[in-house]
């Protein structure tokens, strides 16, 4: 095959990954229900706008809602998570989030192994997935939530990252590396799952049943 060193091609060079991944959602009634709080919606507004000046744009398109900014820390403490847990480097794990609301809700996250090598078939994401050991991990993610070594100076930061589109979220808690995740590691704030008192805001762990 040619070099095509004027992009006359019409394919595009591909690889085909014999991974493993977990995939998970949450809730909708219970989902429906937290994010209904209005502090909820305030804050989600602010990083709204800010997102809107930067100009970004990511495919697919994405309305930041407290839903998204909810599932997308979420991904990030679990890949860390999982960093240590399942013995993979960050930078072999990629996320996806799914992420609807209206009539076609939608509130997945899913954590896939993205390298072709042997890392990408250790097993140890399939082995985690099963209920007894994930449940566990989600619950060491919540914790982590809770705290960072930066704090309070992360927790109460009004704008940090680039373009100020991160809040709670820093390299000591949230932030993974770059080619991990889908969003260039920005509109991320882990108030929107451990909640924050002095604003009202409620922590996620309040609505589980």
């Amino acid at each position: 095959m040619k070099p095509d060193i004027i992009g006359e091609s019409t394919w595009l060079p591909a690889l085909e990954l014999y991974g493993e991944g977990v995939f998970f959602s949450l809730d909708e009634d219970l989902l429906s229900r937290w994010e209904s709080h209005p502090t909820l919606g305030e804050r989600s507004n602010d990083f709204q706008r800010r997102f809107v000046a930067t100009g970004l744009r990511f495919d697919p398109e994405i309305t930041v809602t407290p839903r998204f900014l909810l599932l997308h820390t979420l991904a990030h403490l679990l890949i860390r998570q999982l960093e240590t847990e399942a013995g993979y480097p960050a930078a072999s794990l990629k996320e996806r989030i799914y992420c609807t609301a209206g009539k076609l809700p939608m509130s997945g996250i899913l954590v896939y192994v993205a390298v072709p090598d042997v890392v990408g078939s250790l097993g140890g994401l399939a082995e985690l997935a099963t209920p007894e050991r994930f449940l566990l991990l989600l619950s060491s993610v919540f914790d982590h939530a809770e705290w960072c070594s930066l704090d309070p100076v992360c927790s109460e930061h009004g704008g940090q990252g680039p373009s100020l589109l991160n809040r709670a979220a820093c390299h000591a808690c949230a932030l993974i590396p770059e080619p991990s995740c889908a969003y260039g590691n920005v509109l991320l704030d882990r108030t929107f799952i451990k909640g924050d008192a002095t604003t009202g805001m409620p922590a996620f762990l309040n609505y589980l049943d």
